[in-house]
């Protein structure tokens, strides 16, 4: 059952990735070439079509082809994402940061949903290597042996969802033109939840530098988790102190959809790691 909650939620996850990049390129006054909307939006359908099938309560019959099809499409997807940071965005920050970071997910659900069949089926798990470039990863970090292949470890994970959860702290307050016109209150507190991620996953990259054990580190990424959830769901209530209504009449219905979308994957977050800690 774990696997089909993981797909379907990584299926929900991926329509929703490319709900926000057929819209957040307008808050910016960039341009979406019309074949880059039109395989986002067959991808849409495929991926919205894979969620539907799938119901968290059961095995649906065939999941062997929904797992495949997922992976197919999410794979077209990632090379769809690579061109479109260079070839679409390219001179935005924003969009570019928004996208590799999608590319971070994706991979990412290669990873889990690999892994998650193969523990299904009782096969031995096996490692997946991407193609970087020209570039010599050294450190060890999101794409090297160690954490990359090991994200369904308390660990990997950990690293992982600290490195989307700063990203995270960026892209709410950039997908709309709204970051100058912000209350310092939510900037600082942005900036300093932007760091303490960052400080989490130096410090798992950097695991035999960690004096009282990487289970400290673990409840310091909950901890940040639990704060960054209440600031962001501080976001829907009326007149809020982090975005008063003086500044939620101009935003479009982008920054509430994108909203939504990051309080899920943060509360998935702190689900996914309290159960790992939990199995150790």
């Amino acid at each position: 059952m774990e696997l089909v909650s993981t797909l379907k939620f990584w299926a929900n996850n991926s329509y929703e990735h490319i709900e926000v990049l057929q819209n957040a390129y307008k808050t910016v006054g960039a341009t979406l070439q019309p074949s880059f909307q039109q395989e986002l939006q067959i991808l849409f359908n495929a991926f919205k079509n894979i969620d539907s099938q799938i119901d968290n309560d059961k095995i649906p019959t065939n999941l062997d082809n929904l797992y495949q099809l997922f992976m197919d499409n999410n794979q077209v997807f990632i090379e769809l994402l690579e061109n479109l940071k260079f070839d679409g965005y390219n001179g935005y920050p924003v969009l570019f940061e928004t996208v590799q970071h999608f590319i971070y997910e994706q991979l990412y659900a290669i990873q889990v949903l690999s892994k998650g069949y193969a523990k299904m089926y009782e096969e031995q798990l096996f490692t997946l290597d991407f193609i970087l470039g020209p570039i010599k990863i050294q450190k060890q970090n999101m794409f090297s042996t160690t954490l990359n292949t090991n994200v369904t470890s308390l660990i990997g994970a950990t690293y992982f969802w600290s490195l989307i959860s700063a990203e995270h702290t960026s892209i709410i307050a950039n997908v709309s033109p709204i970051e100058s016109n912000l209350p310092v209150i939510t900037t600082d507190l942005l900036t300093k939840l932007r760091s303490a991620f960052n400080h989490v996953n130096y410090a798992l990259s950097n695991i035999d530098k960690i004096a009282d054990g990487f289970i400290s580190v673990v409840d310091n990424f909950l901890q940040l988790n639990d704060s960054f959830l209440i600031m962001l769901n501080n976001f829907k209530v009326d007149d809020s102190k982090f975005v008063p209504n003086s500044i939620k009449k101009d935003l479009p219905p982008l920054f509430d959809g994108v909203l939504n979308h990051i309080i899920h994957e943060q509360e998935r977050a702190g689900i996914l790691i309290n159960a790992l800690k939990q199995n150790l």
